[in-house]
């Protein structure tokens, strides 16, 4: 369980450093005002201030993409059940809420457990990722985006088929 977690950490990790990624940091660092907002409070370094602004507000946004990849994992199994549930005659409304557990349930708990939101866990995982080197994390990066890739495949793929 301790690899899944770390996997799964890592490919969040990932995701919250694209989220953080430089073009978006650059695009503020442009803008006039913002330079002369932080150069009137004296800050030496504009870029690693914006970077840590930027991280802070990302991460919310992080978990989130985490929540939304993992409940479009989930969401096959879901339309699956909620075939078989209206072939059988079953109520409509008790389908719908089936469904949406089936869906959400599962992709929360996985969030929860794996990336250990409640008690931030995950920024244990974060300390140690940060002392990477650039090999690893270029590594990382890639196994990152063909993972998160491939897991929408298959699920595109199987919503399709269970259609």
């Amino acid at each position: 369980m301790k690899g899944i977690t770390y996997f799964w950490n890592k490919i969040f990790y990932n995701i919250w450093q694209f989220n953080c990624s430089y073009p978006f940091i650059k695009y503020f660092l442009k803008k006039k005002r913002i330079q002369e907002f932080y150069r009137k409070r004296g800050v030496a370094n504009i870029q690693d201030t914006l970077f840590e602004a930027v991280s802070y507000v990302m991460l919310p946004f992080s978990f989130y993409t985490m929540l939304l990849i993992s409940g479009i994992i989930m969401l096959p199994i879901g339309i699956y059940v909620l075939r078989m549930l209206i072939s059988y005659k079953i109520n409509k409304i008790i389908s719908i809420i089936s469904f949406v557990l089936i869906v959400a349930l599962p992709s929360s708990i996985i969030n929860e457990y794996l990336l250990s939101w409640w008690n931030d866990g995950f920024l244990v995982y974060f300390k140690m990722f940060e002392k990477d080197s650039e090999k690893e994390k270029q590594k990382w990066k890639y196994i990152t985006f063909f993972t998160v890739t491939f897991l929408l495949g298959i699920s595109i793929c199987l919503f399709f088929i269970l259609l």
